[in-house]
């Protein structure tokens, strides 16, 4: 398997492993936002993989629906950045409700929240890590440079 394909499932089973979890935040009042409430069967998806019990198995139409979701937030945002406007979480919120005017404000505010945070903890990560990698190699030319 090449890198692209394993990026292509990793990211998919990330998308799901979200869905999921915003699912299961309003499994009570939605059941259908899950496979089992939607009445679906499994499809060996990575979420049902990974889980022990725990976890939520969004529904296909609540996958599909993340997707379009996913699709407005890298237009805004863009593949591995930010938005620095100020009230970002607010404006994906209104341009997700005017493009999705029949779905719930509750899942679009819980999706629009959750994913400026995992997005700003990404890049803090690769920010991080890009930091460790620079200094590392300071360390290496200080030590071999010494003499």
């Amino acid at each position: 398997m090449d890198n692209l394909n394993i990026e292509a499932i990793v990211t998919e089973g990330g998308k799901e492993y979200i869905a999921g979890f915003i699912a299961k935040k309003f499994i009570i009042s939605y059941p259908e936002l899950s496979r089992k409430g939607a009445e679906e069967k499994s499809n060996n998806f990575w979420v049902a993989t990974l889980s022990k019990g725990g976890l939520i198995e969004p529904s296909m139409y609540w996958c599909e629906l993340f997707c379009k979701f996913e699709e407005f937030f890298t237009t805004i945002h863009g593949r591995n950045s930010i938005c620095k406007e100020p009230n970002v979480v607010k404006k994906i919120i209104c341009v997700l409700s005017e493009r999705f005017t029949n779905e719930n404000s509750d899942f679009l505010k819980c999706y629009c929240k959750m994913r400026v945070l995992i997005r700003i903890k990404h890049l803090s990560k690769r920010l991080e890590d890009e930091k460790f990698i620079q200094q590392a190699k300071r360390r290496r030319v200080d030590n071999t440079g010494g003499f």
